[in-house]
């Protein structure tokens, strides 16, 4: 049962930054394959298409890593492995935002 637990227990905390992760490999991946394919110019709706793709995975990535927050920071005072995943969770949605300001900031494919 503790091999269990203790599993349960790195997941918890690692959650977020595998969350983090698979965001920055999205933005940077796709941003790379649009540039590297010449397909900046695609527009929706006057938008670019990295915009609106970063935009949504943004907020895909934060709302999988709130969905970890919440039910950590309500038993946070339970356990340390609650509390450290509240606390990691909280970080990697600032990484995540993070990340994702650049592209309202500089030029997609200069």
């Amino acid at each position: 049962m503790a091999v269990s637990r203790f599993s349960a227990s790195v997941l918890r905390m690692s959650c977020p930054v595998m969350i983090w992760a698979m965001h920055f490999l999205a933005i940077y991946g796709f941003t790379a394959f649009v540039c590297a394919r010449g397909l900046a110019d695609l527009r929706w709706l006057g938008v670019g298409i990295v915009p609106w793709t970063i935009t949504l995975v943004t907020l895909l990535a934060m709302a999988a890593t709130i969905a970890v927050i919440l039910p950590a920071a309500r038993a946070a005072r339970a356990s340390f492995s609650h509390w450290m995943a509240a606390t990691i969770g909280a970080l990697a949605l600032i990484a995540i935002v993070w990340e994702a300001l650049p592209v309202f900031i500089v030029p997609t494919c200069d």
